[in-house]
């Protein structure tokens, strides 16, 4: 039993200063890196165009941020105003009409009572008004598609020299090297 336990005692001792060895290679491979990517990092930061991209990329974030906020206000304004409009049985009248628009058919009576009607409503004004706050919303998020297109091609840009510079500074390699086959 007791050489069983000086056995088991010397397969401990061995495996750990197996996994000794490991963490001291683990640490010099990690101290290896980072020293690599202060190295990036200052090669970036002294990148005029890189951080000209960076800018960009913080510019156009918040431009995203911005415009979301407008669209969520709009699709608020939207919820709130379309019953008032909806509410209104001769505009609506009118609007299923196509009153105003190119589409717009009737017979000379029809035609001169929905005019009577479109002043008493005051139709033009409040129709323009109504395009305009359904139109909003979907206006914004083009505007949000275009601007999360631009920090995408933004991005790309900064992760190219990105990697151009980890690939410059060997820290590309070093990573390699540590990934298992």
């Amino acid at each position: 039993l007791e050489s069983r336990m000086e056995t088991i005692q010397k397969r401990r001792q061995l495996v750990q200063n197996k996994l000794n060895a490991v963490t001291e290679a683990l640490e010099e491979k990690v101290g290896i890196r980072d020293s690599l990517e202060a190295k990036v990092a200052k090669d970036l930061e002294a990148n005029s165009q890189y951080t000209a991209l960076r800018q960009e990329a913080q510019n156009i974030t918040t431009q995203v941020q911005t415009a979301e906020t407008r669209h969520e206000d709009a699709v608020k304004e939207m919820a709130d105003k379309t019953p008032e409009y909806r509410a209104n049985k001769l505009f609506v009248y009118l609007m299923g009409r196509k009153f105003g628009m190119e589409e717009y058919r009737g017979n000379p009576i029809t035609r001169w009572l929905d005019s009577m009607v479109a002043q008493r409503v005051d139709y033009s004004p409040n129709k323009k008004n109504y395009d305009e706050l359904m139109q909003r919303p979907g206006d914004i998020q083009k505007l949000i598609s275009s601007y999360k297109t631009s920090l995408e091609t933004t991005v790309i840009a900064m992760q190219e020299l990105e990697r151009e510079a980890s690939d410059k500074h060997g820290l590309t390699a070093a990573e390699k090297e540590c990934l298992p086959n």
